[in-house]
């Protein structure tokens, strides 16, 4: 019984001593979490805007395709992943534009000047057009029926991870080559769905902002203006 007497009473002891060091901690701790919550708002927003940008390439690619399909316009679109492609980009001409159904059917009618080159997407953007791609190198048997894009298609993907959309001028074929494979919808009825798939696979999600230690940079700094 007088231990419990003790405890209560001591408490509230040590609560009405320390009242003004308790109240400036409570301060404090509310203060900091007014800033944490927007800040961290702020990645998640930008996080959730790559997604969207994402999906609005693949989208657009795969809507270009269907129409180039359609006219059998030829066309080579190089989706750049980890493997960076700069030094097929220095030769090549600047875009740098939002992706649209529009904008590949422009760069790739027979009349364009950049017509006969490559499309790289780069950051789910129309980067550079009118690129030249290595050739398929040190394969003895290669398919009569591939043409010129589709052999600069399994000689980029086999030099790098980047996957490689292919447009048969002669058929309207819509093909895919990745690792040094070539994987083309022959037999399907709709290409635009089935690229879409693809796409969703190979094109995957942004990674989560790394805000942590910015964050936490940030809310020192902002618990330091609020002691002083």
């Amino acid at each position: 019984l007088f231990q419990n007497f003790f405890l209560q009473w001591g408490l509230v002891a040590i609560v009405v001593v320390f009242q003004p060091e308790i109240r400036r901690l409570l301060e404090k701790v509310g203060t900091t979490a007014k800033v944490r919550i927007p800040f961290l708002a702020y990645f998640e927003k930008a996080d959730a805007q790559k997604v969207i940008e994402r999906d609005t390439a693949i989208t657009a690619i795969s809507d270009a395709c269907e129409r180039l399909s359609r006219t059998k316009t030829g066309a080579l679109i190089v989706i750049e992943r980890q493997t960076k492609l700069q030094n097929i980009i220095e030769k090549s001409t600047i875009v740098d534009a939002k992706p649209s159904p529009e904008l590949f059917c422009n760069l790739f009618f027979n009349k364009s000047p950049l017509h006969d080159g490559a499309i790289i997407i780069r950051n789910n953007r129309i980067y550079a057009a009118g690129c030249l791609l290595p050739e398929q190198q040190g394969r003895e048997y290669i398919d009569p029926e591939l043409g010129s894009r589709h052999r600069a298609a399994i000689g980029m993907s086999e030099n790098s991870d980047a996957v490689v959309i292919i447009v048969s001028e002669e058929t309207g074929v819509v093909s895919v080559a990745k690792s040094g494979q070539i994987i083309r919808s022959i037999n399907e009825y709709n290409p635009k769905e089935w690229l879409l798939k693809i796409l969703r696979d190979e094109m995957p999600l942004p990674a989560p902002s790394k805000s942590k230690g910015r964050k936490k940079k940030q809310s020192d700094s902002n618990e330091n203006e609020v002691e002083e």
